[in-house]
């Protein structure tokens, strides 16, 4: 219902290291604002992105992924409101930060952290039979 997928936004805030909020005020702060097949086409892409890039771990190999996992990070931050969009964009500058920097395990542990943010507010979501759609579809 309403209060796993607020549990999920708050776990958004929370993994990405910037907050520590409860459910409410996840809510309060940002919602979902798109079809929830988005975020876990979202997920399912940078996972993708993960495995190949921590498999090939070299400037040249990143070069040609950085785009679309920017791409895919700025068009999921769309689905979300107020601090969760927010924070999906500073999770990506990171994760830049970390790629421009060559810290290939930090740009990888970034991904992860990211990805299961997105899993869970996908499992929320269907857990919740549905029943929050009116509110966050």
């Amino acid at each position: 219902m309403r209060l796993q997928l607020s549990a999920a936004l708050a776990a958004l805030l929370i993994a990405l290291g910037l907050v520590t909020l409860t459910p409410t005020s996840a809510t309060a702060s940002g919602g979902l604002q798109c079809n929830i097949g988005a975020v876990d086409s979202a997920a399912s892409s940078l996972q993708s992105s993960r495995t190949y890039l921590n498999a090939h771990r070299s400037t040249s190999s990143w070069k040609r992924y950085v785009p679309r996992v920017s791409a895919t990070y700025s068009n999921v931050a769309e689905c979300f409101t107020g601090s969760a969009r927010t924070l999906m964009l500073q999770s990506l500058d990171a994760f830049l930060g970390h790629y421009r920097a060559k810290h290939w395990s930090k740009g990888i542990a970034q991904l992860d952290a990211t990805i299961k943010v997105l899993r869970r507010i996908v499992n929320a979501y269907y857990d919740s039979d549905g029943d929050i759609c009116p509110t966050y579809c």
